[in-house]
């Protein structure tokens, strides 16, 4: 206490040295491009891989399904189709030809249907008999209403996963912000116990708590066995275009409406209170 501290990665920082997930790399290793589906909720119908496996460099196109992405946060990872290739760039590329058909059950869903869906539900709450006897003896009322839509959960670093899967064991790179989630998470989509997975925690470039959900982690794990029948280094890269689309966004909007009461001169205040999420 009252001491100060140097960081311990700073020179690493400050000369360009610190090792980032986009830094780490493996003799022969292939990356890996996903195609995510463009709504939440949206599950593969099918898709055509014939075009993305004529682009030069493409290997390998492979199913990925939903998985459960161990986070303090819950929940679990959505499903896609990755496009495995001798170089990010390829993948990319490849990822562009891939043809895939969505099943969309909230396709028609957006942010104008949630706000109305928001506002309804916050209208039906019913105010206590006491709250609207003591709204209702103030001589001032101040009203406020506070909305977060759905936004886009940038990172400044792509997202990003290194993976390498072996029969009795496997290995990640992750810049994770959860290290015990990114664990669990790999050991679930390898079929290993925990205890078989290690999690090296590489400099995060920028995570604002979006590196939470370790659903980047769960992609790069299913598809390193990929890799191997292809006779290459079984660690695989997750990049994150087309992220913009349904990996990563913020969590689920709220609206909130706060009313209270403005005592008159010479009278105590109430306790001043912050609207759910607000710090």
């Amino acid at each position: 206490m009252g001491t100060p501290v140097t960081r311990l990665d700073l020179p690493e920082l400050v000369t360009g040295e610190a090792r980032f997930g986009l830094d780490v790399k493996m003799p022969g290793m292939l990356y890996a491009c996903m195609e995510r589906p463009p709504s939440i909720g949206a599950t593969v119908m099918d898709y055509d891989a014939s075009k993305a496996l004529a682009v030069e460099g493409v290997r390998q196109v492979v199913e990925v399904p939903p998985g459960t992405s161990a986070s303090r946060r819950g929940g679990g990872t959505n499903p896609g189709v990755a496009v495995v290739a001798d170089s990010t760039w390829k993948a990319i590329k490849g990822r562009q030809a891939l043809d895939v058909r969505w099943n969309e059950p909230n396709a028609g869903v957006d942010q104008v249907h949630l706000e109305s869906a928001y506002r309804d539900a916050i209208g039906a709450i019913e105010i206590p008999a006491d709250v609207q006897e003591a709204l209702g003896r103030a001589a001032v009322r101040v009203a406020g209403a506070y909305e977060a839509p759905f936004l886009h959960h940038a990172t400044m670093e792509p997202m990003n996963c290194t993976a390498d899967v072996r029969e009795d064991f496997c290995e990640v790179w992750a810049p994770t912000q959860s290290q015990g989630s990114a664990q669990t998470t790999a050991a679930a989509a390898a079929d290993l116990p925990v205890e078989q997975v290690r999690v090296h925690t590489t400099a995060v470039g920028g995570g604002f708590g979006r590196r939470l959900n370790n659903d980047y982690v769960h992609e790069a794990t299913v598809v390193s066995p990929v890799c191997r029948p292809l006779r290459r280094p079984s660690a695989t890269r997750s990049t994150q275009p087309p992220a913009s689309e349904s990996a990563g966004s913020r969590s689920a909007s709220e609206r909130v409406r706060v009313r209270r009461p403005i005592p008159r001169p010479g009278r105590s205040r109430p306790r001043p209170t912050r609207p759910p999420g607000c710090r």
